[in-house]
């Protein structure tokens, strides 16, 4: 079973050709974050190994987790990287791991 089904309705494989042709692996360790809520979204990146979460803090300043993405899936808040905008999650890694990450220009020109 697939967790991400939706991840299988968009082609991801040449981004992630993209991030290990073109990208440096980089190591990342439990609770490191890739992304977080309110910030700018910069970066995305292809996972080699470890699991990422991703979470909200609701109006109430409770963390919930909105999900996750495990190796060989793509990382990073879409709907903000394209935008170039301030992103509605956190992504932080829930286990050790290295993912690929290429500039940022390689992926989505401004």
């Amino acid at each position: 079973m697939n967790f991400n089904e939706h991840m299988n309705e968009v082609d991801f494989s040449e981004i992630r050709k993209l991030c290990l042709e073109k990208g440096k692996p980089v190591e990342i360790k439990k609770r490191d974050y890739f992304v977080r809520q309110g910030e700018l979204s910069k970066y995305a990146g292809s996972i080699e190994s470890g699991i990422f979460r991703y979470t909200r803090i609701g109006s109430e300043g409770d963390e919930y987790i909105v999900g996750y993405s495990f190796q060989n899936d793509f990382v990073c808040d879409y709907t903000a990287l394209i935008k170039n905008s301030h992103s509605c999650i956190s992504g932080s890694a829930d286990k050790s791991g290295c993912f690929h990450i290429p500039n940022k220009i390689f992926i989505f020109a401004s």
